[in-house]
């Protein structure tokens, strides 16, 4: 990351925050704005890698950012990092494009590693926020008539439905690799066939998927 949006009104926050991201981006170039015109401004002027988004602004929600990057530039990482963890500001700001969602009130070192997680293609969610959008597609399906119920086929191996079970609990590859005694790059080859085998983009939408498709149950 080479480039950074910090959109945060409160000048405490605002100040720990981009200590936190100097600490995980080493040189990273830190642009500040305490409301969402000073953000806008600084989108009109400059190009970002990653974009640190507030949602409560005096002049407005952060996820006016949310949906400009992700219609002008989808390329800018996305995260929100907020107190808010309810439904309804998690997955409107899903839905928007947020590509991460971090509690601020978590202790330091852990939003440390979930930042750092990102290089590995992990998006940075919160643990609560992580169950809470797995809670979400817990619903069960709608009952259909035996006939019509044939259960899907699952296209995943015994061992990608490992692999599987052990990301979706937050394992890091290195981890998973250890547990099943195989390396790094093998667990990477399979997460990658996992990704195109149910058509997903990420771990999280992995989860979700083989949740979904009851391939995996995290409960």
């Amino acid at each position: 990351m080479k480039a950074c949006l910090l959109l945060e009104d409160h000048r405490d926050t605002r100040e720990w925050l981009a200590s936190l991201l100097a600490s995980v981006f080493p040189g990273i170039r830190i642009s500040e704005a305490d409301t969402l015109e000073k953000g806008h401004r600084l989108l009109d002027q400059d190009g970002f890698d990653l974009a640190v988004i507030d949602l409560g602004l005096p002049d407005g929600s952060g996820l006016e950012v949310v949906d400009r990057l992700a219609i002008e530039r989808p390329g800018t990482f996305r995260l929100v990092a907020t107190i808010f963890d309810d439904d309804g500001h998690v997955f409107d700001a899903l839905r928007r494009g947020a590509q991460g969602y971090l509690l601020k009130e978590e202790p330091r070192e852990r939003l440390e590693r979930k930042l750092r997680s990102m290089a590995d293609g992990d998006p940075p969610l919160s643990a609560g926020i992580a169950m809470r959008v797995l809670r979400h597609f817990r619903c069960p399906e709608p009952a259909v008539p035996t006939a019509q119920a044939d259960a899907e086929p699952c296209p995943l191996t015994n061992r990608e439905i490992e692999v599987l079970h052990y990301v979706s609990r937050g394992l890091n590859r290195a981890d998973v690799a250890q547990l099943l005694d195989i390396s790094v790059h093998t667990v990477a080859d399979h997460m990658k066939a996992i990704y195109r085998k149910l058509h997903v983009s990420g771990r999280a939408e992995a989860s979700l998927e083989g949740v979904r498709r009851g391939i995996i149950d995290l409960r």
